[in-house]
């Protein structure tokens, strides 16, 4: 939902609980097929008027974790890449860093997350299956 701004408008990740406002605009064509479908399967679209009455796995905080974690410098080691940047989605990482455990998010490549159609490149499971190991073996020091 990357609507630009207009007067008077805020996103609705930022929408406080218990306040009513009206969906101005969905960029449906920014959004992934999954994502677009999940949010007409709950009434999304423009012109509805929504409140939310908690928030959810569609409205919970962002999640950060410093560059400084050990659980990060772990990962970059082992990847050789400095390389940090976030994702425009929410994850359970975010559960483990609401408990001030430092988590982070690393995967195979692939695409169609929650799709009837999902893939993951298997050279790229593997390569995590083994990053997985080396950074466990690193913390069990």
């Amino acid at each position: 939902m990357n609507a630009p701004f207009q007067p008077d408008t805020t996103s609705l990740d930022l929408l406080k609980v218990g306040t009513k406002a009206r969906v101005a605009a969905i960029d449906w064509a920014a959004l992934e097929e999954s994502e677009a479908c999940r949010l007409r399967h709950f009434g999304f679209d423009e012109g509805v008027t929504v409140e939310p009455l908690h928030l959810g796995p569609f409205g919970r905080d962002p999640m950060e974790v410093s560059p400084d974690e050990e659980i990060v410098r772990a990962v970059q080691a082992q990847t050789g890449s400095a390389e940090v940047f976030g994702a425009p989605f929410w994850t359970d990482a975010a559960l483990f860093t609401d408990a001030g455990i430092p988590a982070i998010l690393f995967g195979p490549r692939g695409d169609g997350a929650h799709a009837a159609v999902e893939w993951v490149e298997l050279a790229s499971v593997e390569r995590c299956r083994d990053l997985y190991v080396a950074v466990a073996a690193e913390f069990c020091r």
